[in-house]
């Protein structure tokens, strides 16, 4: 992999991790009861969005990896890139 095309793949990432992160927010915004500990009362729906946020702060940890292995293909030097 070349520093060129690690730049590209870290642009990517962050409009990738852009579109989770609003969708994690908006998901946290709508079912305020993600805010609290879950109870048996819960709806169904309430529940499959607590799944949605769960896996959205999976997915961002996994861009963060992957972004920290990536930025090691680049020069230590190389300050070409906004991330």
């Amino acid at each position: 992999m070349t520093a060129e095309s690690a730049r590209h793949q870290l642009a990517g990432l962050l409009a990738l991790e852009s579109v989770v992160d609003i969708a994690l927010r908006a998901l946290v915004e709508s079912y305020r009861e993600l805010h609290r500990d879950p109870r048996p009362s819960d709806s169904a729906e309430s529940l499959t969005a607590a799944v949605l946020v769960d896996l959205c702060g999976r997915l961002l940890a996994a861009i963060a990896d992957h972004r920290r292995h990536l930025a090691r293909r680049l020069p230590r030097d190389d300050h070409d890139w906004p991330f």
